[in-house]
Order: structure tokens, then sequence, then C-alpha cells
């Protein structure tokens, strides 16, 4: 007997409609299918008793990615739905032939006890399985058609285990590799296969081998489901969790000991590891960027540093610079650091000369300035040749901010980048720290990333310095480079311990071009440079008569917002903005101090600053808030966790920082935070047993979260949750405030910080992807957003840059104090404390700072502690013994910086 009989012999023996016969052979046909695919299914994932790996390589094989790069989940459930479609067509063929009433079913009995014959009772079993199995495998069929996604070593355990399906797929097991062996004996027999000279003999071959194969498969899937349900059981305290294959976790784990891991590669950082490099501690810096490519470049107008050579700038001292800073802050800084910073910054600027930073010197005899819209002519001291100059800056009594034109930031990157260079000192480029490793109070490293391969390491260190700078792109405009996204400050904030200082304090420049945010330096201002509105009118003295264009920043800023509120901006597509006029300064002088403004204008605005005014409006520029630390930089809740630079609250700019001390502090907090790590790492304090295990729980923490986020199904977009977030920032959270606003920010950002965990990815690749960067950075910047938002809603008072206009007094009685925010794991927000500042203490008690209307709610130690600061100062003649008098500080420093700064001679202004 041939293996198939023709389809006209079927369609005769089927009498004269040819219908049944077609049906039976698409039933025959369907059957053959879906048993075929059973086996291999079967098959497939059996593939979880090699390996996980195997099984994963075996789901992304069915969601494409051999073929396509990637995998698309989409093709699982059009294969599904096809079986379904088959399954449910083969079920109903399969129909025909069932007796539907009493009388065919006691005919079909009959017949079977007559025969006596063994496939008649198989085909009852058939029968009765197939039944069953329609119900059974149309949930699992169903299942893996809607939830494509849930397919893979983890996932698969977690639906059988977790899902509790197990029962469900054991039931199936039998039915279906029951119904299926007999369905394929009976297809095989029906088609003529059995054939020969004895085709009895042949039929009970093909029926051995038919239990022979159902056995076998049934051995197979009873071993793949206890497989899948060990995994499952081990695996359900982490249910949910994607599986990430062993070549994508990079096999072992990679780990890389230090004394010292810097992270960040800018001004603070360098200096920081050329300080512990220097004390013979091995030290590491990780960046995102290129070193010379770090955001310290873009640093135009100067740093302030009270050398007191230029003629403008003789009498100033360490007592001027120090009063500046704190009135600048309006009081919110720690005066101690500010003392310490004081001292230290003509020592800094001094060394970064030694090294290469070419600073604007000061020329003997004449020369013509812009002061107060006027030319004047100034008088350089024959003693002063040579010296570093300086220009004058918004909010200092003397001009003490030197410059090297308008590149300081690029001349003293590239130099302190090039002294690390000589030090020998590592820079791991385009590499992130994802998560700051941490056991019992103690820091003990970071999980990083490679931007580039995906690569994650564990850099484990005796002391760990975040230097990131800050926080500005939380914002839609900003001055800062758009690295700045305040992920070294999330990194804190996710430890649930390390605490982050005055988050709400954000200043805002008032000199960035219209449209592109770009800043135009504080130097233009400070070189003579007119604020003009629409009219062509030089407003600022009718605001601040005194000081003008350079009262403080955030004075500046807000009288610039408060004239255009009045109708006063010049109109354009991009919203209101006003006029800087350097015109007044000369081509000449422009070509030589302010070239990068010039080059700016040129590229970005398409004028020349010599002929035409540039537009300018107030720009979310500087983040005063961040880490907060002691006077040494370290966090007092996280031992081992250093910061400096603007990624810290050290705290000397409080709730507003002068133009000219950024830079300043970056490296005098990384001279002064680099001495100090070096006596820590070489104390008792530094020591530590830096744990392999817990290393390895942080980094299996990151990968499971890079795994997730690209296996996530989420219907939400970064994109657009991040531009809701900074809109949001800008409308609510920018130059002014209020109670109203205040409170939708903080509801709306915890929306958004909610949705932020639905996010789905276009590119599933975990190694170069920017868009899984984005979804990854995204919850950090939104808590960080949400740090600064609270902060701002609780502090019901105006100081510094935080201006509310429904608390316009400056409340020292209630609010002289530090805003501390944590985040406790688990928690939806953030949780606030305040830290007061000791008046009793200050060498500087708070007082009027000198702009507009004194509106200020005195503190009631206030005149107690001026008193006695009067007191001492008349006792004490000389300024030295007078301040030491008041508020030792000498004490605290690294012995080799004590000494003091010197000086042409002092002389009375």
């Amino acid at each position: 007997m041939p293996f198939m009989i023709s389809h006209n012999t079927l369609v005769r023996a089927a009498g004269s409609s040819p219908w049944a016969a077609r049906l039976d052979l698409a039933q025959s046909l369907t059957g053959l299918f879906l048993g075929l695919f059973m086996w291999l299914h079967m098959l497939f994932v059996a593939t979880i008793l090699i390996s996980e790996d195997a099984m994963w390589w075996v789901a992304r094989m069915f969601e494409g990615q051999p073929l396509f790069g990637r995998p698309y989940p989409l093709l699982v459930s059009f294969f599904v739905a096809f079986v379904f479609a088959v399954f449910v067509a083969h079920a109903w063929l399969a129909l025909r032939k069932f007796p539907i009433h009493w009388r065919q079913h006691r005919d079909y009995w009959q017949h079977m006890a007559s025969l006596g014959h063994g496939d008649t009772t198989l085909w009852f079993v058939q029968v009765v399985t197939g039944f069953a199995l329609f119900f059974l495998a149309s949930v699992h069929l169903y299942t893996m058609m809607m939830h494509p996604d849930l397919i893979g070593p983890y996932e698969s355990a977690d639906r059988v285990w977790t899902g509790r399906l197990w029962p469900l797929y054991l039931v199936m097991l039998f039915a279906v590799e029951i119904h299926g062996g007999i369905g394929l004996y009976r297809l095989a027999v029906k088609w003529g296969w059995p054939g020969g000279s004895d085709p009895n003999r042949m039929r009970q071959r093909l029926k051995r081998l038919k239990w022979g194969l159902t056995g076998f498969f049934l051995v197979l899937g009873l071993l793949t489901l206890g497989a899948y349900m060990k995994l499952g059981q081990e695996h359900a305290p982490h249910a949910g969790e994607r599986y990430v294959p062993t070549w994508q976790r990079g096999g072992l784990m990679r780990l890389i000991y230090s004394d010292v891991l810097v992270i960040g590669g800018g001004l603070a950082g360098l200096r920081t590891a050329i300080a512990t490099r220097r004390r013979g501690l091995e030290t590491r810096i990780l960046s995102l960027v290129p070193a010379k490519r770090s955001h310290s470049v873009a640093a135009q107008g100067g740093m302030q540093a009270s050398l007191g050579h230029a003629i403008r700038g003789r009498g100033d001292n360490e007592d001027v610079h120090f009063e500046d800073t704190v009135r600048g802050s309006d009081w919110g800084c720690d005066q101690v650091v500010a003392r310490m910073f004081a001292h230290m910054a003509p020592k800094a600027v001094r060394e970064l000369a030694a090294w290469g930073v070419p600073w604007n010197r000061v020329r003997r005899g004449e020369h013509m300035a812009v002061i107060n819209g006027e030319r004047v002519v100034l008088q350089e001291r024959d003693a002063a040749h040579g010296l570093i100059t300086a220009r004058d800056f918004g909010g200092t009594k003397k001009w003490r901010t030197c410059y090297t034109s308008d590149g300081t930031g690029h001349a003293m990157l590239y130099a302190v980048s090039d002294r690390a260079v000589a030090e020998a000192i590592p820079v791991h480029e385009r590499t992130e720290a994802l998560a700051l490793i941490h056991e019992g109070g103690r820091c003990q490293g970071v999980v990083a990333r490679d931007l580039v391969t995906g690569a994650l390491t564990a850099y484990m260190a005796r002391a760990t310095v975040i230097a990131t700078g800050g926080y500005g792109r939380i914002y839609g405009v900003s001055t800062n480079a758009l690295i700045n996204e305040g992920m070294g400050t999330a990194l804190a904030l996710e430890t649930g311990q390390a605490r982050l200082g005055n988050m709400e304090a954000v200043q805002f420049h008032p000199t960035a071009i219209v449209p592109a945010g770009i800043l135009v330096t504080e130097g233009c201002r400070g070189d003579g440079g007119l604020l003009r509105d629409a009219d062509g009118h030089r407003f600022m003295p009718d605001y601040e008569p005194e000081k003008k264009e350079l009262a403080s920043r955030d004075v500046v800023s807000r009288r610039m917002a408060e004239h255009m509120r009045q109708g006063k901006g010049v109109s354009s597509p991009y919203g209101d903005h006003l006029w800087l006029d350097i015109t007044v300064l000369g081509a000449a002088h422009i070509e030589r101090n302010l070239r990068e403004v010039k080059d700016i204008c040129q590229h970005f605005l398409g004028l020349d600053p010599a002929r035409d005014f540039i537009p300018v409006r107030p720009t979310q520029h500087y983040s005063m808030g961040g880490i907060r630390t002691d006077f040494r930089g370290e966090s007092p809740w996280l031992r081992g966790l250093f910061s400096c630079g603007e990624a810290a609250c050290w705290d000397m700019h409080g709730f507003n920082r002068l133009g000219g001390n950024s830079v300043a502090e970056t490296v005098v907090s990384g001279m002064l935070v680099g001495e100090y790590i070096a006596d820590f790492c070489q104390s008792d304090q530094g020591d530590v047993d830096l744990s392999t295990q817990v290393a390895r729980h942080f980094l299996a923490r990151e990968e499971a979260a890079l795994a997730a986020l690209v296996a996530g199904r989420g219907d939400e977009r970064a994109p657009a949750i991040r531009q809701a977030m900074e809109r949001i920032m800008t409308e609510a959270v920018g130059l002014f405030r209020n109670g109203p606003d205040l409170e939708r920010a903080v509801d709306e950002l915890g929306q958004l910080l909610a949705r932020s965990q639905r996010l789905g990815l276009a590119s599933r690749r975990l190694d170069a992807n920017p868009e899984l960067v984005a979804a990854y950075r995204l919850p950090r910047m939104l808590k960080v957003a949400l740090t600064v938002a609270l902060g701002a809603l609780h502090r019901t008072e105006s100081r510094g840059a935080h201006s509310r206009e429904d608390y316009p007094a400056r409340d020292d009685a209630r609010w002289l104090k530090r805003t501390l925010a944590h985040w406790p794991e688990g928690s939806s927000t953030p949780v606030l404390e305040y830290e007061p500042l000791d008046v009793s203490a200050m060498e500087l008690p708070p007082g009027f700072r000198g702009y507009g209307v004194k509106n200020i709610q005195e503190h009631p130690a206030s005149a107690a502690r001026q008193a006695q600061v009067d007191v001492v100062r008349a006792q004490q003649t000389d300024r030295q013994a007078a301040q030491a008098a008041l508020m030792p500080y000498l004490h605290l420093l690294p012995e080799r910086y004590r000494g003091p700064n010197e000086r042409l001679p002092e002389l009375e202004p």
C-alpha cells in the first residue's frame, strides 16, 4: 500500500460530495502541523536543561533577533496567533466526528465492543485528551499571544512558579503528548504507512514507536517543568526581573581597586585627584567625557582671589572677600568654610599660574576703563607691573576677579588636566557611575558603566569623591552643559543615607543669550557693559543706584524680570528679552578681553557685539545646593563619601553665589578636600574591608535594572516625560516662586516619577545606546527636581536666589537654617530636615545686604552677637587677631596652607 492515497480515492470513499474528504484532509494536515510543532516546541523549551543562556538564545530567536539584530516580541504574538488559529481549526474539524446525540453514542460503544480493536480505544482516549486540551492549551496560547515578552529563563520560570501555572502545565503536558502521539499514529495508519506483506506487524511496530516517543517527550517535559519550577522558586524574591545572558554581564565580576576614586573630570575632580596622588595614594578618575571637555571649560569671566594688585583692587584682603561672600550668600553660607575659602583663593590662583595659566597681568601706567558707563583713566602702580590683575564683578567691593580674557575656565582646565597627566593619574573616560556601593554607613565605591561597550564594573575604593557638577539640566533652558543632569547628586540621594543641602537654592544668571541660553560672561558688565530695555534706557540705576549692573546676580536677575513684567522687554518669537550693551567698550577691548563673547554672538546670533546690542534674559545657571558635607568635604551620614565643587553643599555659597567664586571654589575645595581625603585614608578611619559580596550585590542590582529597562514594554517615553519636567521646573520653580505653583510642581513631578517607571524603549541594545542612557537617568533627574521643588515649597521666605512672591521677607527668625533632604528606600518623596545656623558663632552676624528695601525678620540672637563682634573689633587693632578671636579657623586647614598670603603693602582705598 502506498504511503499516501490520492485525493480522488478520498473523494470516492466519502461519497458523492467532495467536501467531506476535503475537510478530512484539512483535519489531517492541521493535526500533522500541530503534532510536529508540539515536539519541536518541547525541544525548544527543554533547552533550559542545557543552560539558562541557551534558553535565552532560543527565546530571542523566536523574537527575530538573529535576523533583525534586535528582538521584536510582536513576532511571537503573530506566530502564536497563527498556531492558535490552526489549533482552533483542527478542533472544529475534529468535532465533526464526535457523537452528537445518544443514539450515535450508543452505536459507537456497540461498535467498539464488537470489534474489540485497540485502535478504537485509542481514538476514545484521543477524544478525551483533545477535549481537555482545547481548554488547557487555549489558556497558554492566549497568555503567550497577549504577553509575548514573557519568554526567557526568568520570565518563564516566574510564570510557572510565581504565577502558579505549574498545575496547568503538568496536566497539559500529559494531555498534549498523549493526544498528539495518538493523533500522529492514527494519521500514519490512515495514510497507509504500515504496508508491506504483514500490515499488522508494521502497525504494532508503529504503535511501539508511538509509545516510545510519547514516553520520551513525557520524561523530557517533566524534567523541563521541574527545572522551571526550581528556577522559579529560587528567583521568586526577584520575580519580574529580566534575565541577562552571561556574555552581556561580562562573565566574571569586573573589579578595580584604588585608594581614592573621583567621579568627575572637571576642575574640582582633577584638583582633588592631584592632591591625593601627591600624597602617595592610588587615585582614579571616572569621567562622562574627556576631561578637557568637562563643563569647567565653559567658565568665562574669572576666578576671585584677593590679591589686591590692580589699582581698583587695592586694600583687598581675605576679610573683604569673606564679607562679600557672606553677604552674597544672604547669610546662608557656612562662615567657617567661607573663611577657609577666602584664605586659600590667593594660594590657588598663584599655584595655577605656576602650572601655566596665562593670567592677564597689570601693566604700569595709564589705561582706559569703562566705569558706570563712562570712560575713565586708571593709573596702575609700578610695583604691581607684571602681577596678576583683576576685573570688577557683581556683589564685590573690590576688583578681585582674576581672568584670562574671557576664556578663564578653558585655560584653567587645560592646565590642571595637564598637571593630572604629569602625575600619571588614570582617567577612565566615557564612564558613568550608576550607583554608590555602600554597607553599614560606609561607602566603598561605585558601580560604573562603560558608555561605549555597556560593560559594568565595580570600582572599589577607601574614599569616593563626587565632583560631577550641577543639576541645571532639570530646567528647560540652562547655561549648563548637556551632561549637567545632577547624576552625582542623585547617586548620593538614592543611598537613602547621604543628605543633600539647600537644593532649592538655584541661581539664575542675568545674561544668557536668547534663544540659545548660552552664557555671556559677567565680565561684560564687570568691564563696563550696560543693561538696556526696549526703549534703549539703562534701567538698573533705577532699581539699584549704588551697584547698578554689578549688584549680586540674584538681584540683577530679579530686577530684569520685574522690568520685563512692566512691559519694558523687547518682544521676540522666543519671548521677551532685554539688551546687553557692550558697544561702549569698543571693538579693541572686545577683541582682546571678550573674544569668546564675540564668537558666540557671531555664530549663534549673527551679530557683532562691538556694534549691536546682545539679546539676553535671566537663565538657570548654577546650583548652590548639592551633597551636604562638613568642612573636610565628607558626608557626615555616609563615611568615606566625599564631594566638592558644584556637586557639593560645602557650603560657601549659601543661597546665592558671587560671580567668580565658582571656579575659585573648584580648585580651592579640590586642594583642601584632597588633603583631608589623604589624611582620612592614611588614618584608622580609612581602613575598610572592601567586600566583594557587597560589590556583587550592587552590580547584580544594576544589571537587573538595565535588563528590565531594555525588556520593558511600557508605553511611556523618556523624552516626553523629561520635557514635561523641564517645563514644570521653568514655570513653577524658577526665578520667582509661590505656594500654589510649587504645590502643583511637587504633585506633577511626583506623577512624572511614577510614569518614569513604565518606560518602553525602541532600541534594546545594552551597549552604546543613548535611549537607554536617557531612560535610566530620567528617574534620577526627577528625584533631584522633586527635591528642589519640595524644598522651595517648604521654605516660606525669600533668601538669595530663592524668591517667594508670597513670602517676600528674609525670615532669619524661622529660616536661618540649611535644608537637608534624603530619600528613604521605597519612598515616593524625599524627607526634609533642617540644620540651624549658629548665629552666636558667626563672625559676621546677619544684616542687610544693601539691595532694595530692607525686609528682614531679625533673628533674636543677631543683635547680641553683633554687640560681641563690635567689642572684639574695638579691643583688637590687628585684623588677624580680631578675626581669630571671633571665629578661629586656621587650625582646620592643612598645616602647609596656614601661612599668610603675600601682598603689596596694603593701602587705604
